[in-house]
């Protein structure tokens, strides 16, 4: 159980770890435009669970405190975030996908074990994440940022620590299911 709420709590951290790696051992050019890709791909995901959140207003199984937008059951954005990582990744590349594969089957159990999300919620986020991911990771080679690489890719390795930092401080765990 402690191992589903540090996923709650944290869900950024292994990715926020595989980055660094890919980061270190891959061209700067090369590690600029995934990371810009990757950037795009979590604003067009988290925006669209979002949009879909406020759109359905499907209750959760249980309370959970979080942001008032995220309140909402369907979809399970920590799914779609994950599911849809792998997807994209594996057209950054595919060793990386493999490793995150267990990672994201790992946060859906979480969402259930916890209570959090229905069965239904965790679905209609797995599936959309891949959609997205699909979409973003087929066009991450194709895409020109016009010179926008540095601040986008940088953008990409500050969300994850500053929504971490604003989870930790202003939102609280009720406890286990």
């Amino acid at each position: 159980m402690k191992l589903y709420i540090l996923i709650d709590r944290i869900p950024e951290l292994p990715y926020f770890i595989l980055s660094l790696l890919f980061l270190f051992t891959n061209p700067m050019p090369v590690s600029r435009q995934v990371f810009s890709s990757a950037f795009m791909y979590l604003l067009a995901a988290i925006g669209l669970g979002l949009l879909l959140k406020c759109l359905l207003r499907t209750e959760r199984p249980r309370e959970y405190h979080c942001i008032p937008i995220a309140r909402y059951d369907i979809p399970s954005l920590h799914t779609m975030v994950s599911v849809g990582a792998v997807a994209f990744v594996y057209f950054a590349d595919p060793v990386y996908a493999i490793v995150l594969a267990p990672v994201s089957v790992l946060y859906m159990v979480s969402r259930l074990k916890l209570g959090l999300h229905t069965r239904n919620a965790v679905f209609a986020g797995a599936l959309l994440g891949l959609l997205v991911g699909l979409s973003c990771g087929s066009m991450m080679w194709t895409l020109d940022f016009k010179g926008l690489e540095p601040f986008l890719s940088s953008m990409f390795f500050i969300t994850p620590p500053a929504a971490t930092m604003f989870r930790l401080k202003y939102l609280s765990y009720t406890g286990s299911a």
